[in-house]
């Protein structure tokens, strides 16, 4: 390569060999950056027809549930009329999926409709979800180094093995 160029830089360096006190250092960033926030769509589309290029489909789900925000408008946009509300409808603080971690399930609990949705966002979610220890089926779960409820493997409760 020529002095100064590089393949990932190709403009050359007007001043190779800077002196240290060409550039003092201007100190600490007058302005901090700002903090990572959580970016957010907000759209009432359901990407129906995208999900299948973007992320495998659980994955999908579990992003479209907790990052998009719906919308809601007060009444249709017509040309002389003024402008409608706009509502917007935050996701849900909590996963309507159910969940295991630690050993724990964690199972959002269904209002008398059915849905497994929080009548009010404003409610803790902590009131919504039931967390149980152990696996959900009475089964031992090979992570946990917990005794089994009953120790004796036979499920033949005769201790004969002759009738």
């Amino acid at each position: 390569h020529a002095e100064g160029l590089s393949p990932y830089n190709p403009n050359p360096d007007p001043n190779p060999n800077p002196s240290p006190d060409a550039n003092p250092d201007p100190g600490p960033d007058p302005e901090p950056r700002p903090k990572r926030q959580l970016t957010r769509v907000v759209t009432n589309d359901f990407m129906r027809n995208h999900r299948m290029l973007l992320l495998n489909n659980r994955d999908f789900l579990r992003w479209r549930y907790t990052q998009v925000v719906h919308f809601e408008l007060s009444h249709a946009v017509e040309e002389d009329a003024p402008l409608p509300e706009v509502v917007i409808l935050e996701p849900a603080p909590f996963s309507r999926e159910v969940q295991r971690e630690n050993g724990k399930w964690h199972i959002p609990l269904a209002p008398d409709d059915g849905d497994f949705l929080i009548p009010s966002v404003e409610e803790s979610a902590s009131k919504h979800l039931w967390a149980r220890s152990g696996n959900a089926f009475g089964m031992e779960d090979p992570a946990d180094p917990s005794p089994s409820p009953n120790p004796n493997p036979n499920p033949n409760p005769n201790p004969n093995p002759n009738p």
